[in-house]
């Protein structure tokens, strides 16, 4: 193995968990997962789903990227963070006109039990939030390692997926771990609309930042 692929993968590597460490790759699955009430376990598994769909895109633009050429980068760095920022501000909004309906609702302390998304909604939520968001900044590693043929890419896209899924898998579960030892009433109340702020907030911050 030649030292200029090794360093491609070792830049594959470090891009990879940089992104992984981006809070919407982690902090909509703690709050939504905090939301809908789903066990520690749930969260990080369907963390783990994400991410390997996320990777997937990824892996499968790159080799798009390796075949055809850096073209196709300006057309995904144009669309992959709108769409990712539009749907957390979506999710986000969806959130606090829940809390909205259930503190309008039946004036019962029963009522706002029923104000959850549907689980297949959450779920299919994130999935969609990540699957069609692919990182971009690792597509020309896939380029670059092209001369190195068809094995070296595919042990690039091994390398990446396991850095990138257990990035996101880690650093969701410390912040559930967090979050779990929240005891606010205020918080406990409102939870819904503070998590669906947050989302919002960070959404927009995905489109204008990103």
């Amino acid at each position: 193995m030649s030292h200029a692929f090794i360093s491609l993968l070792l830049g594959a590597v470090i891009i990879s968990v940089l992104h992984a460490s981006l809070p919407n790759h982690w902090l909509p699955f703690v709050l939504i997962g905090k939301a809908q009430g789903w066990s520690r376990g749930k969260v990080l598994s369907i963390v783990a789903l994400a991410g390997t769909a996320h990777v997937g895109t990824t892996v499968g633009l790159g080799f798009l990227v390796a075949w055809i050429g850096l073209g196709i980068l300006k057309t995904v760095e144009r669309l992959a963070d709108p769409l990712s920022g539009g749907i957390l501000v979506l999710i986000g909004g969806t959130y606090m006109l829940l809390d909205l309906k259930g503190k309008t609702s039946v004036s019962n302390k029963n009522s706002f039990k029923g104000t959850h998304l549907s689980d297949r909604a959450a779920m299919a939520s994130l999935l969609a939030m990540l699957t069609f968001s692919p990182c971009e900044a690792v597509l020309p590693v896939f380029f670059a390692a092209s001369p190195f043929g068809w094995k070296a890419l595919f042990l690039l896209s091994s390398i990446m997926a396991a850095a990138t899924v257990t990035g996101m898998v880690f650093l969701t579960g410390m912040a559930e771990t967090g979050i779990s030892r929240l005891k606010f009433s205020f918080l406990e109340r409102h939870e819904k609309a503070f998590f669906g702020l947050v989302m919002a907030l960070l959404g927009g911050a995905v489109i204008l930042l990103y």
